[in-house]
């Protein structure tokens, strides 16, 4: 199994990045859920080219009726009728399964049917026109390969199954139907094996980047979204803090102007804010009493009973007021 992993630092408390996940070799195919999400991905992205792909790839097809022509003119109306009823009738069904999102889930075995009934097409004008086309017409299925592993879009495991097949079916063809000899059968099977494996590697290599693609555009639209929350988090949490210091300085002006002196203390006793009607009263300011005990008020007119009543009240969270 190969196993991608994101390209950020995101660590669970093991020690390993929390974005992994696993991509079956063979098959290329993520896990279940992400198999899901990866393929509506890719029948969306798709779609264009595959009709693109279906209808370039048709006109081209059906421009080699010239050949047909030059080759085996005997047969130019059988050839043309094959080349443009039966080609089209199949790509144009095609075409219609694809473009149907109910479908979706077939639009891969659909192409890969095409693509095996276009390239069978081709089989069957070896067959009728023998002994004519037997050393050439074969280069045909080459160019089905081309199209198939390349433009159409077909994932790799569809575009292979499609490849094996097509090969499987000329080979039945020449083994049991056409006379082929035994130097034509050794060079046609080599070129077909060999662009069929080469097909192949750009067929696994397309999808598998493009799976790969699919992942860390994943990733980053998970992070983009987490930045999202966490801006929209840090915003509230500036606006609530703005909230909380427009009314501690709305306190602040209040205890500020008001008319009895206001002193407040830490926890070690000592001043750490007084207003102006304490400053007014005592004559110190504000600067000369931050950090001191209130001791240095005493004016010996109070007994012991009286400050011993004052602190009584502080530390039990109420407010002490008098003279």
């Amino acid at each position: 199994m190969f196993t991608w992993e994101s390209d950020n630092q995101d660590y669970s408390e093991s020690g390993k990045k929390n974005d992994t996940v696993k991509l079956n070799p063979f098959t290329l195919s993520f896990p279940s859920e992400l198999e899901k999400l990866f393929l509506a991905h890719y029948y969306k992205d798709s779609i264009g080219k595959i009709n693109a792909a279906m209808l370039v790839g048709a006109i081209f097809y059906s421009s080699f009726f010239f050949l047909d022509y030059i080759l085996v003119p005997e047969y130019i109306f059988h050839f043309i009728a094959v080349r443009f009823g039966v080609t089209w009738l199949i790509v144009v069904l095609a075409l219609t399964v694809v473009n149907k999102a109910k479908f979706a889930n077939i639009s891969q075995p659909m192409i890969a049917l095409t693509a095996i009934t276009v390239a069978s097409t081709i089989i069957y004008y070896i067959i009728i026109a023998q002994p004519k086309l037997n050393n050439s017409y074969y280069v045909g299925i080459i160019i089905v390969y081309f199209w198939s592993y390349s433009f159409l879009k077909l994932r790799f495991l569809w575009a292979s199954i499609s490849g094996v097949i097509t090969l499987l079916l000329y080979d039945l063809a020449i083994f049991t139907i056409i006379n082929l000899d035994f130097e034509t059968v050794l060079i046609s099977n080599a070129f077909l094996i060999a662009t069929n494996f080469v097909g192949m590697i750009i067929s696994y290599t397309l999808e598998y980047y493009a799976r790969k693609d699919f992942f860390q555009n994943m990733l980053l639209k998970k992070s983009l979204d987490a930045n999202i929350n966490l801006n929209m988090k840090i915003y509230e949490g500036d606006q609530a803090m703005g909230l909380v210091q427009e009314k501690l300085m709305l306190q602040s002006k209040a205890l500020e102007s008001a008319a009895n002196s206001i002193v407040i203390l830490n926890k070690d006793g000592n001043i750490i804010w007084s207003n102006n009607a304490f400053s007014n009263l005592t004559g110190f300011s504000s600067e000369e009493v931050i950090g001191k005990n209130p001791r240095l008020l005493n004016s010996g007119k109070h007994d012991k009973i009286f400050y011993k009543n004052i602190w009584s009240t502080i530390l039990n969270g109420r407010v002490w007021s008098g003279e």
